[in-house]
């Protein structure tokens, strides 16, 4: 059975903010896309964390050319997400600095989810901790079971490829 503590995750040395995400050991690293990722599936395992604020500000602009070149890279990771520490309420009500529309920001909001890649409103940081938590952990669990089956399915081969081959028996020439 995978534990928590079984893996370590990569938090990218770029996120500002990092998560506290206990029990799962961490650690700080450079991830090629992502805030998030797990060691030995980081060209697997990616999610990105953006505040309400970090959100509305990609939604226009260079940010927005930045931050879609970002959902094209997670487009190529198996395990992707998003989460976004807001809930569809606080993009609709438009409470930032910024002149952009709340329709611009929930309209970019379902554009970019419907690209395939999973985009999760998690309603404050709190919950983007128990979010991402249940989703590295899924993502190393899935990994873990598929190596499983290949390392089980591998012996059962091997054992079986023993089991086929002929025994050898002394003969009275030999003196064995």
């Amino acid at each position: 059975k995978l534990d928590y503590t079984d893996m370590l995750v990569i938090g990218d040395t770029r996120e500002q903010r990092p998560l506290d995400l206990a029990p799962l050991r961490t650690t700080r690293g450079t991830l090629r896309t992502g805030d998030y990722s797990i060691f030995g599936l980081e060209k697997s395992v990616a999610y990105e964390r953006k505040s309400l604020a970090d959100f509305v500000a990609c939604c226009y602009g260079d940010n927005r050319t930045r931050f879609e070149a970002e959902l094209d890279r997670l487009m190529a990771y198996e395990n992707r997400g998003i989460l976004i520490e807001a809930t569809m309420v606080d993009l609709m009500a438009g409470h930032w600095r910024s002149r952009i529309k709340p329709e611009s920001v929930v309209g970019s909001y379902f554009a970019w989810s419907y690209m395939g890649i999973p985009i999760y409103l998690t309603g404050s940081r709190d919950g983007s901790i128990v979010a991402l938590r249940k989703l590295l952990y899924d993502s190393a669990k899935k990994r873990w079971l598929e190596l499983s089956r290949f390392f089980f399915a591998t012996a059962e081969r091997q054992q079986a490829a023993v089991s086929s081959r002929p025994r050898k028996t002394s003969s009275p020439k030999d003196g064995r």
